[in-house]
């Protein structure tokens, strides 16, 4: 006997067998037990979701011996024609070749004779949309009044094409696309009694190739057990199906995410070495940074809804969403969806991508005001004593004029005080250095003023060289000096938060990546703490991460630290988990207040109300 296809051997034969379309089952199935079938149904939906045999199991449930009923025996003559194609009294028309004002004649004409064994006489026209304007115009009146023992049953993927008096002569039911979950457990159904093993991983690449469909995924089920035996991988699947490895997508996230733009184009490499294509990838590429920003969003409510991922992906790539803002994840989508666009139609798909992954790795997160302002106080504390930033700042202006008032230096008019440089008459035909008439104040109290300034002359040829005083790095900290929070045994937890706002001002990236770690200081090291493995390969001292963390952390302390990165399952509050706590703890002390205030309580009395649902408006957000 000849191999028969899973997607036919595995067709549902009743509406309990029916996969992901329980709202289309319920209603036929209640409109056979109430005796209210229609005349005229139009089936809608993608492919493959079981449009035409949902047709072919109703088609039996009117026609079968013990019927109508909505669970056909499958067993007497006519559900055994209906189910292989060979009944006399079903129809199945092919709506892409029979699509001419004849084909639709000749179906008219033999509407009026009564059946020849069953019940009812029912003609399935798939892909109606595409018989042409003249064949509708046919069908119109008989499809509006036809014989008491006739059922017309059309199925299209495009109902848009079909002209409105159509679609008012009939029942419409829309066939939803299958939900992931739901077609890789009806898959691991079959594969059970298949006797077929197969990781889980593979299953899910089935389930996002097939896009909700059911007989695409059983054709690519059945193209790769005969690759691959009764034992099914990842790696197999990823192979015969011609998709990129996941892995790709992981490496190439975590170069982007830690600016390693040399990583990020090594895996571009591998990628287009193995042969995967780059329009492909970068398609996949879109879902996958889709699907980041979904879960930084949803948080585990996305898992199973808005997703198809496997657990372990799953918590991988919640993982790498939580080291950036959700506007920063928008702007990576923006930029990767772009750049796909332009690769499906470049003649240089490759260098497209390559520039892509490039610009990803360079772009900046973006900085939120309250950071910038407490850096800028920081800085201000760093400057020496003495040093006054004027209130104005800088004048703008291509030459800014920069003023600095020293200490015992009255500001006011002394700051306004000319300089006065002139060249001797003596060193102008020789040539000689000039000299110079320094402006100096009179000894005493008080302000200086232009009257009582003193006038110096000072012959440059002979002058010593006056040293000026420049701001430079503070030398490296000895084992007494505590000052500045560093010591030879022990870092201050306020000079670790200096170090993070150092850090956001130097590299963006590496401080995403530490708002996921917890900072201390023990045994004369500064110890990183981190949740997960991810971060702790990042910040190691081969990975990019971890060098540039040790070269910032010796120029920011002046010595050279010892740094050590440990992996704990003890739980702490990072320093992202911090800010979003606070957020929600403001946000409920808003809404508290607000919902306590007199106004509303009043309102709420007077109108006898209640509060449906409240949000606080964020400070940047457009009024």
């Amino acid at each position: 006997m000849s191999y028969l296809v899973l997607a036919r051997k595995w067709r549902p034969q009743g509406f309990d067998a029916v996969t992901g379309q329980e709202h289309v089952t319920r209603t036929l199935t209640n409109a056979i037990r109430l005796d209210r079938v229609a005349h005229a149904f139009l089936f809608c939906g993608a492919r493959g979701v079981g449009k035409t045999s949902t047709a072919r199991i109703f088609a039996k449930c009117l026609n079968c011996e013990i019927g109508p009923t909505d669970t056909p025996c499958n067993t007497c003559p006519s559900c055994k024609e209906i189910t292989a194609g060979t009944s006399m009294d079903v129809f199945e028309i092919d709506g892409a070749s029979n699509r001419g004002i004849g084909e639709i004649r000749e179906l008219r004409d033999g509407v009026k004779y009564a059946p020849s064994r069953d019940r009812r006489k029912i003609y399935i026209i798939d892909e109606v949309h595409m018989l042409t304007t003249e064949a509708f115009n046919a069908l119109l009146k008989t499809l509006e009044e036809p014989p008491k023992h006739v059922v017309f049953i059309l199925a299209t993927t495009e109902p848009q094409k079909i002209p409105v008096t159509i679609l008012s002569r009939c029942q419409r039911f829309d066939f939803k696309r299958i939900p992931s979950r739901v077609l890789i457990a009806r898959l691991m159904e079959i594969l059970s009694d298949e006797d077929v093993r197969i990781e889980e991983g593979a299953l899910h690449i089935i389930a996002r190739e097939s896009e909700g469909s059911m007989r695409d995924a059983l054709s690519l089920l059945d193209q790769i057990i005969s690759a691959c035996g009764n034992d099914i991988t990842l790696s197999q699947t990823a192979d015969i199906l011609g998709v990129a490895d996941r892995k790709w997508l992981h490496d190439l996230m975590i170069a982007v995410l830690s600016g390693d733009a040399a990583q990020a184009l090594s895996v571009v490499n591998d990628v287009y070495t193995y042969g995967t294509d780059v329009k492909h990838f970068s398609a996949q590429l879109v879902h996958f940074v889709r699907d980041i920003v979904v879960i930084r969003v949803g948080g585990d409510n996305a898992h199973g809804t808005t997703t198809d991922l496997s657990e372990s992906e799953f918590a991988l790539l919640k993982q790498i969403g939580m080291q950036r803002a959700v506007d920063d994840l928008n702007r990576y989508f923006r930029a990767t969806l772009s750049a796909a666009q332009e690769i499906n139609q470049s003649r240089f798909p490759k260098l497209v991508l390559e520039m892509l992954v490039v610009r990803l790795c360079t772009m900046q997160p973006l900085q939120p005001i309250d950071d910038l302002l407490q850096r800028l106080e920081m800085l201000e504390k760093r400057l020496p004593d003495g040093f006054v930033v004027p209130n104005g700042g800088i004048a703008p202006g291509p030459k800014a004029q920069h003023k600095l008032t020293y200490p015992g230096q009255p500001a006011g008019n002394f700051a306004a005080a000319p300089m006065v440089v002139r060249p001797t008459p003596d060193a102008i035909p020789t040539r000689s250095r000039p000299q110079l008439h320094v402006v100096s104040p009179p000894e005493g109290k008080g302000t200086p003023t232009h009257d009582n300034l003193e006038t110096k002359e000072i012959n440059l040829a002979s002058a010593q060289p006056v040293t000026v005083p420049v701001f430079a790095p503070a030398p490296p900290p000895t084992g007494n000096q505590r000052d500045d929070g560093v010591s030879s045994t022990l870092v201050s937890p306020e000079k670790l938060n200096e170090f993070r706002l150092f850090i956001k001002e130097q590299d963006a990236p590496l401080a995403g990546t530490l708002s996921q770690a917890q900072l201390s200081s023990e045994s004369g090291a500064v110890v990183v703490q981190v949740k997960t493995d991810l971060y702790a390969q990042m910040l190691a001292p081969t990975a990019t991460g971890g060098k540039r963390l040790r070269e910032l952390m010796r120029l920011f302390f002046g010595s050279q630290i010892t740094v050590r990165v440990e992996y704990t399952e003890n739980e702490f509050e990072t320093e992202y988990e911090l800010r979003h706590r606070e957020k929600l703890e403001e946000h409920q002390r808003l809404k508290a207040e607000a919902r306590n205030h007199p106004l509303v309580t009043k309102v709420l009395q007077l109108f006898d109300g209640e509060i449906k649902s409240m949000d606080v408006r964020e400070e940047d957000q457009d009024e």
